[in-house]
């Protein structure tokens, strides 16, 4: 698990980028300087009033516009809006909120790795159970 301070600093990038990418706008850059609780508050802030500074209308044509996110070396990852926000945006926030969430979850049982189903069980039948249960 990467430190809180990176976490931080993913989130808010992760967000910002999306509202620049999806409404065609210039990335908005943000020091990486924060040092103190303060500082993070202050970033998150930060992040926030620009997501409710850009307007309904700065989205009109996202579902079509042409989108590049460059990866490594000479890669980038290219899409059109929809798919940049189903497949890209909401599948990262997602997947981070579920290993953070697991994250906790093995913190409080106790233990230092913990899978999901060894906390919660099985979250579906066996196929003997589910053999047996129709039977």
């Amino acid at each position: 698990m990467l430190p809180l301070s990176f976490q931080v600093r993913i989130a808010c990038d992760h967000a910002k980028d999306t509202i620049a990418r999806l409404t065609g706008q210039p990335l908005l850059s943000m020091e990486n300087t924060e040092k103190t609780i303060s500082d993070y508050k202050t970033r998150i802030e930060k992040t926030i009033a620009y997501m409710q500074s850009t307007k309904a209308a700065a989205f009109q044509g996202a579902e079509e516009r042409d989108i590049e996110v460059p990866l490594m070396a000479d890669m980038v990852f290219a899409t059109k809006g929809t798919e940049f926000l189903r497949d890209w945006s909401l599948a990262e926030f997602l997947f981070s909120r579920h290993h953070r969430l697991r994250h906790l979850a093995s913190q409080r049982c106790g233990a230092r790795q913990t899978r999901f189903h060894e906390l919660c069980g099985p979250t579906h039948p066996s196929k003997s159970q589910s053999l047996t249960a129709q039977a």
